[in-house]
């Protein structure tokens, strides 16, 4: 088009000049001079058309990458891949370094293949081979003895990947690389979108990370499939994997692209933004704030050529990242997976859902205590200092044991309220208690539930105010904002359960005089001592407080703390001040140090981490849904703060009748 344009513009133009000035000149001159212009226009109008139309068609193609030879130019097969390629929504990060949200995103293998830094190491006893900056063609027919070691120490990986990765990264797409193959025995085809990860930044950090999702067509060819809808979708979460059917609502779709929501650090793919409880590997975070990455799809071939293939690393039989023990070990490639072969028996093998977390619990949220206590064990007795862990665990759980079996239960002595109890009845004797007015105590344990809905209403309402949002981006971290937020939780609680401690200690005062229980006059009393109350238990906190910040002064803050236990007991039942609460506390547990420490940390542990240790084992059972383990979790948290307070009432009135002996 543009060549016979090309030659209608000549002519004209040569027409043109052709013609004399007297020619010019006159009426049919202009005319002419006039119709060669607008032939001149029409070619390039002709010529740029077919210049966009060819851009166009070139622009409709879907992106082919560097392909195996077996391969064709825009197949059928890459038109499939192409169509379904999926789009992930990884966590967005506040800032560098910041490892609630996902620092990588899936990458092309070439940022570690002919890369100078990393290195391709055998772990054969007494092998000393290493190649730096390996090939495809290197790791082509290489085993399971070899793996690629990228600089960095995974056990404490710091920032030192994320910064590497944005440099090798920097001028590559997010890719996923495409894999279509029909398992023997199954009239069905499968393409598989295999994501590679620089490094995966979780409970068990490891170098190098493959995770995958694919789709099911009832079809045997990709022809057939070009042809269809999907019939299903499988995707990788860890050694495990959901399943959902095409039209299942769940299922996210952009077109005919399946959304993925990746968890934060462990990339394991969900279909909802939430986060997602494990009952063996951890919680996983997809939730937002999200940002939306789109993947080109990478065919792979069916059939590697050799070497020289671009695709030769499929054939990598060892690991993509540092060798290392347990859950820390660097990951096998995609066509070392059982997976990669049999699709369908893979699919037929996966959950049809995932237990997600919930948000609103009274106290401690139970699955919240089960992510963190296994986040805690994996990075820890899983880590370098799983010894010293292991062995601080054995001490305490060895200690609480001994002090369990020596002492004396029975009998429960709830009344007088004034007098030496052992330490087990001290425990028994605040649960017969608390069994005697159940309903009562209850009513005082539920002013939690208004306390939580508070505190979660501040939360929502203080972290987005201008003055506080600049506080926390200044330290540009979410560790920060959690820990404010955490905090201020904290605070809430906090004040929460020192109103129950003063309420319990007032009632048992009444109830130990023999005076009826009225609430009115309990909170009457509590009002005329509120502000020697606050400012005692203030005064302890700021003390507190300076000789932690010394941090040589933790042991000084820990011995403190321990004797102004009794600060709200010798207010409202002692008769003193705030200006000699202080030193009346301090005399009750003078020559008691270890009992006072050892019982109230006991009566504290068994009130406060009960209901979430009850909640994870129900977890871990799967005796129940989230939903409702949270509200067990929660009731038993409600039940046992007063628990709590009775408990320290009676090592008070324990510690009175001590005195008073030794006196």
């Amino acid at each position: 088009m543009c060549r016979r344009s090309s030659s209608i513009a000549d002519v004209g133009a040569g027409k043109v000049s052709a013609m004399d000035d007297r020619i010019l000149g006159t009426s049919a001159g202009k005319s002419a001079a006039l119709l060669a212009m607008v032939f001149l226009l029409v070619a390039g109008i002709a010529c740029a058309s077919e210049v966009l139309s060819a851009a166009g068609q070139e622009r409709l193609q879907p992106s082919r990458p560097m392909s195996s030879s077996q391969i064709q130019p825009f197949s059928v097969e890459e038109q499939l891949a192409a169509s379904y390629a999926p789009i992930v929504y990884l966590r967005e990060q506040d800032g560098a370094c910041d490892t609630d949200g996902e620092a990588y995103y899936p990458a092309p293998v070439e940022i570690v293949l002919g890369n100078p830094n990393v290195s391709l190491r055998s772990a054969s006893p007494g092998s000393t081979s290493e190649l730096a900056g390996p090939s495809a063609a290197d790791l082509f027919g290489r085993d399971a003895d070899f793996y690629l070691d990228l600089p960095g120490d995974p056990r404490r990986p710091g920032c030192d990947y994320e910064r590497d990765f944005l440099k090798l990264a920097a001028n590559h797409p997010a890719v996923a690389y495409a894999h279509i193959v029909r398992e023997p025995g199954f009239e069905q085809l499968a393409v598989q979108y295999w994501f590679y990860y620089y490094f995966n930044d979780w409970n068990n950090d490891h170098e190098g990370d493959w995770e995958m999702v694919q789709i099911v067509f009832d079809a045997t060819t990709a022809e057939e499939a070009l042809r269809e809808e999907p019939i299903l979708a499988g995707f990788s979460q860890h050694s495990d994997g959901e399943a959902a059917a095409w039209d299942d609502k769940k299922i996210e779709k952009e077109g005919d692209r399946m959304v993925v929501y990746v968890g934060a650090g462990s990339h394991a793919n969900y279909y909802d933004d939430a986060t997602y409880l494990g009952r063996v590997n951890g919680c996983d975070d997809a939730s937002k704030p999200l940002r939306r990455v789109p993947l080109e799809a990478r065919l792979v071939p069916a059939e590697i050529s050799g070497e020289d293939d671009p695709f030769a690393w499929l054939e990598f039989g060892g690991r993509w990242g540092e060798r290392q023990p347990g859950h820390r070990n660097g990951p096998t490639g995609p066509a070392s997976k059982g997976r990669w072969n049999e699709p369908i028996t893979w699919q037929n093998g996966l959950r049809d859902t995932s237990l997600k977390v919930p948000n609103i619990s009274v106290g401690p949220n139970a699955a919240g205590f089960f992510c963190d206590v296994v986040a805690f064990g994996a990075r820890h007795l899983l880590g370098s200092a799983r010894w010293f862990a292991l062995s601080v665990g054995i001490v305490a759980v060895g200690g609480i044991a001994t002090a369990l079996a020596r002492t004396t239960y029975r009998p429960a002595l709830a009344t007088p309220l004034r007098r030496r109890r052992r330490f087990g009845q001290i425990l028994t004797s605040a649960l017969a208690i608390q069994r005697s007015r159940w309903l009562f105590f209850g009513a005082i344990g539920a002013c939690l539930i208004p306390a939580g809905m508070v505190v979660m209403a501040a939360q929502s309402l203080i972290l987005p105010i201008s003055p506080v949002e600049a506080l926390l981006g200044v330290f540009d971290n979410s560790a920060t904002t959690a820990a404010f937020a955490l905090g201020l939780g904290t605070v809430q609680f906090g004040v929460a359960y020192w109103l129950i401690l003063c309420t319990v200690i007032v009632t048992l005062a009444e109830l130990d005089a023999g005076r009826p229980v009225g609430v009115r006059h309990i909170y009457q009393k509590i009002a005329g001592s509120f502000w020697p109350l606050v400012r005692a238990r203030l005064a302890s906190l700021l003390t507190i407080g300076l000789f932690t910040l010394t941090v040589i002064g933790i042991p000084l803050a820990l011995r403190y703390a321990v004797r102004m236990t009794f600060l709200e007991h010798v207010i409202l039942l002692g008769g003193s001040n705030d200006t000699t609460a202080h030193t009346a506390s301090a005399r009750l547990v003078e020559g008691r140090w270890w009992r006072t420490s050892g019982v109230s940390a006991a009566i504290a542990i068994t009130g406060i981490a009960a209901g979430p240790a009850l909640g994870a084992a129900l977890v871990l059972s799967a005796a129940a849904p989230l939903g409702a383990i949270n509200v067990i979790s929660s009731l038993v948290y409600v039940l046992l703060i007063p628990y709590v307070a009775i408990g320290l009432t009676l090592l008070y009135y324990d510690a009175i009748a001590s005195r008073a002996e030794r006196d």
